[in-house]
Parts: structure tokens; sequence; C-alpha cells
């Protein structure tokens, strides 16, 4: 089992960042809107900020091109602004085959039903950065109806949309989360003044005459709280993983991977069911939320962001026993604290998959003192395999306490490790970048380049 696992880290190289694949035609678009910071601060919500940059990463992986995914965040999230994003730029160049991901991660919330299309008597709305309440009205909301108007405007026959709210407690509320794979801390409910349950599934922004040529991803189904965390949000969390791991071959396997993963890592008190519908056809598109061969430029935020991580950062002195490594050779590291700290080491593949390689399961304690470090240390190895070709080690020392393998939540529900070897989250990257850019922090960083050959050598 180890071996296997570490045949999966070890391979790519810098000149793979920036080469492209065959020249792109489709204008496949992505908007993503998160809203954390709110106008009125009793409505704030954690995380949202990483839900947006792990959606930014998710649509990469899944072929969509940087220069194609757009971004609406916290004061920029206002009922004008989405309107305007959505009848424009998002219409703009789209053919019926091209792909349109339209992302939200925010508070769900209801409002009286204006035209009566509704059997509840109740609108969904996604709330905006101006969400208000008063005199038992809201403001600072766009209606469902108004969402699949602008949806139903969109050329593309193959429209994905993902809610990341729910419309399913009464107020926000905080609740202590003691044992789970997000660690400690607080997570809050993703509802503003809603009834507690619901009778339209896809938490009301689907039905029968948007559904053509879309399919609708929903965070939770009716009755059920969806959650964020000052991590990011789970649901979203959990759509990231499925991605990383190649489960999202079609719309019916990643909504399951998700949902998998939320059943595998949130307390049984706090679960929910994420939930699925759409166009039959479209439900059944394997390219949907995969990079189409060919099409895809073959970009490598992972190694990217790593490799600017150590630009911001002091030179930390790392020695590998090689340059070259055949398959089945062991990478050894001589690592020189420079002082007293916390050593993380990561690996980049060619798929741009990143681990943890050290701490991990055989090993979780990493702080150390000034001195020379040899690694692995007793009791784990890391044999060099598939597959072929350069990786990128990265080393990072810090003063602040970070454990990467201790901090993944690639963790059941009482918050124990999957695996020998876990990814580091897209949260505590960022709090080491914010690190490695602050004045007043000390990070120390190394970067390698090494080459895996096969059998018959380089």
């Amino acid at each position: 089992m180890f071996l296997r696992v570490l045949r999966c880290i070890i391979a790519t190289s810098f000149a793979a960042t920036i080469t492209l694949a065959l020249p792109v035609a489709a204008a496949d678009k992505a908007l993503l809107i998160g809203v954390g910071e709110y106008a009125s601060a009793e409505n704030n919500l954690p995380g949202i900020s990483l839900d947006l940059k792990v959606m930014q990463g998710v649509a990469l992986e899944m072929g969509y091109l940087e220069e194609n995914i757009r971004l609406l965040r916290d004061s920029e999230v206002t009922s004008e602004n989405v309107r305007e994003v959505m009848s424009t730029w998002l219409l703009e160049d789209i053919s019926a085959e091209d792909r349109v991901l339209v992302y939200y991660s925010g508070h769900g919330s209801q409002v009286p039903d204006q035209n009566g299309d509704e059997r509840d008597g109740f609108d969904e709305v996604l709330t905006m950065h101006n969400l208000a309440f008063s005199n038992g009205e809201y403001s600072g909301v766009l209606r469902d109806d108004e969402f699949n108007q602008l949806l139903s405007a969109i050329p593309s026959e193959r429209i994905a949309v993902v809610v990341d709210a729910c419309c399913s407690g009464t107020a926000v509320r905080s609740h202590s989360l003691t044992q789970s794979a997000y660690g400690q801390g607080e997570f809050v409910v993703k509802s503003r003044r809603c009834r507690s349950t619901q009778t339209d599934s896809a938490a009301g922004f689907a039905d029968a005459e948007s559904v053509e040529g879309m399919v609708f991803l929903a965070a939770a189904q009716d009755g059920e709280q969806s959650l964020a965390t000052n991590r990011g949000s789970v649901f979203t969390l959990a759509l990231q993983q499925a991605v990383r791991e190649g489960r999202n071959g079609d719309p019916f396997q990643l909504i399951a991977a998700a949902e998998k993963t939320v059943m595998s890592s949130v307390p049984q008190k706090f679960r929910f069911h994420p939930s699925l519908i759409g166009d039959p056809i479209l439900l059944q598109d394997k390219g949907l939320f995969v990079a189409e061969a060919g099409q895809a430029r073959q970009l490598h935020p992972a190694w990217d962001d790593w490799s600017s991580l150590v630009k911001h950062s002091a030179p930390l002195q790392v020695q590998p026993s090689r340059e070259y490594y055949d398959q089945g050779q062991l990478l050894e590291l001589e690592v020189e604290m420079p002082t007293a700290g916390y050593l993380n080491i990561v690996a980049v593949n060619s798929d741009d998959q990143v681990v943890v390689l050290f701490p991990n399961e055989y090993h979780h304690d990493n702080q150390f003192e000034a001195g020379v470090i040899n690694l692995p240390k007793k009791g784990f190895e890391w044999p060099a395999g598939r597959p072929f070709g350069d990786s990128l080690i990265v080393s990072v020392v810090s003063q602040q306490r970070i454990n990467l393998f201790a901090s993944s939540h690639q963790r059941d529900a009482r918050g124990e490790p999957l695996g020998v070897f876990l990814r580091p989250e897209t949260a505590d990257f960022e709090r080491l970048q914010a690190l490695a850019l602050s004045p007043d922090e000390s990070v120390d960083a190394s970067a390698l380049v090494l080459t895996v050959c096969a059998a018959s050598g380089c």
C-alpha cells in the first residue's frame, strides 16, 4: 500500500506548466460567485474566499481556461453586477456545444412567491452583498425566477449550476465542531431566515421549464443544512476532492463522490445529502466536468502555486540523495533547519496532484530544533515510481505551528486519516503564502526538481 501511494506523487516539470496542447476552439466559461463578507456583518460566513479559490482550481482541472474564469466576490456581488455579467460576458462567444459553469457560495434564503409559480408559496433566492431584512421583507437578493431567466438566455446547451447554499434553517447558527475531518472550530449553516423544510428539489433553483440543457447541483436536499467552515464550505471541498481523485466522469459520479465524502467526514447529526437534477441527456454527458483530450491547455496551477511560495520565502538548504532516480530507488533528503520551527514537505506530480510527503501517518511530529535533519525517519520510505519524469519537491520551514498532514481534511468523521500521505488543503497553502508575504513572519523554503526514470534508466 505504501509503495502504491508513493507512485502517485513523483513527476512533473517546469516546462509542462507552460506548454500548450492543440489550439483551443471552445469558449467554455465559468462564473464563480461568493459572498462571505456582507454589508451587514451579522450575515458574514467563514471560508467563502477559499471556496472561490478552490472552485477556480476545480474549473482549471475541468479544462476551463484561466482567462475564461470570472470571479465575483463579496462587495462585487450585487444583483446588478450578477445580471450584467450573466447577460453580457457569459453570453459572448458561446455556442450550443460550449460548456458554462455557474457557481454560487453564500447564504440561501426564501421570500414570498410573487407570480404563483411555486407550489410552496416561496421563491428561493441567492443573497447578495447588500442583503438586508426590514419590515418583514428582504432586499439584496436574486430570486430563482430571475436567475433561471438569466440562465435560459445563455446559448449553451451544456450548463452546470452549482449552488453551495441552503434554505433549511431558521437563522444562522454556529456549532462547535469537535471531531471531524475539518478540525476543531466553528461552522455555520448557510441559510438566512428560511422555513424548516422545503418541497422543491435542488433548493428551488430548477423547475421543469429551466432544466433543458442544464444540470443543477445543490449542496443539500430539502430540509437539510449545508455548512461553511473557516477552511471552506463542506460541499465545495467535497467536489474538489472528487475532481482531484478523478471521480467526475459524469454528473452522477461527481455528486455520488461528493456525497460519499460528506458522509465519511461530517459527524452524523450534521450530515446532509447533495442533490442533482437536470436534463436527462446532459446528466449522461461524460465531458461536462472533464477536460476534453486535445482541447484543454496543460496548466499546472498547483505546481505554479508551490513554486511561487518558494519565490517569496527565504532560501532553505535541502540536499537530495541524487538528482535522478530509477524506479524503486529511495528518495532521501538532508534539510538544514536554520532555526527551530515546523517542517513540511510536499510533492507535485505530472497530473498536478499534490501530497504531503512529510509529516505523514508514520511520523506525525514536524517540529525540529535548528540543525541538520535527515529524512525519511525510521519506519517509512519514499520509493520513486510512476508517473515518470520530473518532480517538484517543496520543503517549507515556518515559525508558526503548521502541520499539513494534521490539518488535511482527508479524514473520517472521527478525524482518522484516510491514507498514509494526505493532500494539503487550499486553506493551508493560503496561510503559508500569507506568512511568506508578511514582513513580520519568517518562512524558509526550497524547491527541487528531481527526475524519476523507468527501469531502463534515463
